[in-house]
């Protein structure tokens, strides 16, 4: 799969946006909410002034061309989220695996293990975790301290979408999402002769 080029760097980039829970007002007048489980996460990036003779920024330029025109899926990391394009906040470590097959769909946390033994912030609110089977991110809600076996609950956002299998690999650093562009900008400025400037670009993940 296509990886979405990591220089330049953008100017701005958005926050993780989710689509939230469906609202409606029942015959009661009451609220009812239903969760969106198919919906994944959304952001937005922006680049400064890309010159015409820099081949870093006419590759992105040729990638966001290329994607766009052919609805390509790539990965992608997001520059500001701990555990993606930056260090997580917790310990960011190899060989964990998810604990036990019985975890499912809809659930807000997941059992894990292969934790340092009794530690503390194994992984912390705001990390993002990704999950073998499962090509969603998931945003960790609360900070996470392993247990003397190792093991550790993890609170997530949005709910599980699919049930892992016991022992799946869970990725807690260098996170990529499976995305698509849903959106870019249009007749983009240019500073003649050598500059464009104005790309934007909406990010939406292509779940599986």
């Amino acid at each position: 799969m296509a990886v979405f080029p990591a220089a330049p760097a953008p100017i701005t980039v958005g926050d993780l946006w989710g689509s939230g829970a469906l609202k409606d007002v029942g015959p009661s007048g009451l609220i009812q909410l239903r969760p969106t489980k198919a919906a994944g996460w959304s952001w937005n990036q922006t680049w400064g002034l890309l010159s015409v003779r820099s081949f870093v920024h006419m590759e992105l330029i040729a990638f966001l061309d290329r994607a766009w025109n052919r609805g390509e899926i790539f990965d992608v990391t997001h520059p500001l989220v701990p555990g993606s394009g930056t260090s997580p906040n917790g310990l960011g470590t190899s060989g964990v695996l998810v604990d036990g097959a019985a975890q499912l769909v809809g659930a807000t946390s997941i059992f894990t293990d292969g934790w340092p033994v009794s530690t503390q912030d194994v992984t912390r609110a705001g990390d993002v975790i990704k999950i073998a089977g499962d090509s969603a991110v998931y945003l960790v809600t609360a900070r996470v301290s392993s247990n003397g076996a190792g093991g550790a609950e993890v609170p997530i956002t949005p709910p599980l979408r699919k049930s892992p299998a016991d022992d799946a690999a869970v990725t807690t650093a260098d996170v990529t999402f499976r995305a698509v562009l849903a959106e870019r900008s249009r007749f983009e400025a240019s500073r003649p002769p050598l500059f464009h400037g104005g790309y934007s670009v909406v990010f939406t993940e292509a779940l599986a």
